[in-house]
This record gives structure tokens, sequence and C-alpha cells, in this order.
């Protein structure tokens, strides 16, 4: 902080802030309308909510694309849509067959899966 620039900014004098007295009508609305849908899919569907919120894995190995490239793998693990975690790799070794380099992506895969 000894080597730092000082930049003066120009501040109106201390506000008090007050506690809000009404509850904003968008709250109100947005729970009202979670609450439906939550109701409905409970009584109506529950499988909805339960099949949405498993972690799904991939996993993919590049083979015969192109032969410069061929130990290029990777996994990746999706909870509710969105990535958790994922990695992409070149192989160390040099697998002989598209069964084998399928083999190896699906072993990080499964160690990683034993993770999360």
């Amino acid at each position: 902080m000894q080597d730092a620039n000082c930049y003066n900014v120009s501040v109106d004098a201390p506000t008090t802030l007050e506690k809000a007295t009404e509850k904003s009508d968008k709250i109100i609305h947005y729970r009202e309308a979670v609450g439906s849908l939550m109701h409905l899919a409970v009584v109506s569907r529950p499988d909805i909510i339960i099949s949405k919120s498993n972690v799904e894995g991939y996993s993919n190995a590049d083979y015969a694309k192109d032969n410069s490239t061929r130990r290029c793998a990777g996994y990746v693990f999706m909870k509710n849509g969105a990535a958790v975690t994922g990695e992409t790799q070149r192989q160390e070794s040099v697998a002989l067959s598209t069964t084998e380099v399928e083999f190896m992506a699906a072993c990080s895969a499964t160690k990683e899966a034993l993770w999360v």
C-alpha cells in the first residue's frame, strides 16, 4: 500500500439508513408463484423435482479425428444443467484402439465420479 496511488472521491454527507416498513410487492408475488409451482409439482408429478437434482456425467475421447491429436480425452459432470467439474487432458499413453481410449476416458471420469 505504500506505492499505491491516491484517488479522491467526492462523497455526500453520511446518510442514515432506515428500516423498510413495507414488504415489496415483487417479493410477495415471486414467493406466491414459486409456492404455487412447488405445490403443483409435489401434488401432480413429484418425480419432476427429483429428476432434475441428479448428477449427470459424460466422458469422451477423440481417437480417429486427427493423427497428430489422437490423445485427447475428457469428462464433465453436471448438476441441474450446470457444469460442476470437468477436465480435458492429453493422454500420457498411446491407445491402440477406439475401445481402449474410450476405456481410459471412462476410467478418469469414474475416479472423478467417486469424488463428486
